[in-house]
């Protein structure tokens, strides 16, 4: 999955890095196995993976006022850009 996350990663980057940061959320650190170009937070005690009501692989646009704009289980890129395009007019 972590491919499809660095896809995602990209393209936000490419077409939406002014109103968009990225970050990747995980319970277990092993960086080993995340090839991660950006910020990378370590969820420990679950605390945002439960806030958000993850429970595995996620995709989620938290808006400024952390209320959740677009979710997507599994993530998947043309769902987020479809989204993306009705909000910024791309």
């Amino acid at each position: 999955m972590i491919v499809e996350i660095n896809t995602i990663f990209q393209n936000i980057n490419a077409h939406y890095s002014q109103w968009i940061n990225v970050y990747l959320v995980v319970t277990n650190y092993d960086p080993e196995n995340y090839n991660w170009p950006d910020q990378l937070i370590f969820d420990k005690e679950n605390r945002i993976h439960e806030r958000y009501g993850a429970a595995g692989e996620y995709l989620y646009l938290i808006r400024p006022d952390h209320f959740v704009g677009f979710r997507s289980i599994p993530p998947r890129w043309d769902k987020l850009e479809s989204y993306l395009k009705k909000i910024f007019k791309y």
